[in-house]
């Protein structure tokens, strides 16, 4: 986690494959099926991600998906400003 303009930034990697390049634009959309996904996932709506966008933008943040060298990555950032997330900063912080 990091402070940056006025935002928690959040950013989640791994070390696989990376996302799919035809995946990438449309990772945030509802996905019902298996197409494009990984062989570990056996089952699954397809609207976590989707979710996940919802929430953070009804906060006033932004979620973003990229490609890095080592993997892929995951990024959102919440205005720190709002209250729950001052508590979260502050507890993680303390981590």
């Amino acid at each position: 986690m990091q402070e940056k303009d006025g935002f928690a930034e959040f950013t989640v990697t791994d070390t696989g494959p990376g996302i799919n390049a035809h995946v990438l634009p449309h990772l945030f959309e509802i996905q019902p099926g298996k197409e494009g996904r990984g062989e570990d996932v056996s089952r699954g709506l397809g609207i976590g991600l989707s979710l996940c966008k919802t929430i953070v933008e009804a906060h006033g943040g932004q979620i973003q998906a990229r490609n890095l060298p080592e993997g892929g990555a995951l990024t959102f950032a919440l205005p720190l400003g709002v209250g729950f997330i001052v508590g979260l900063v502050i507890s993680y912080q303390r981590m």
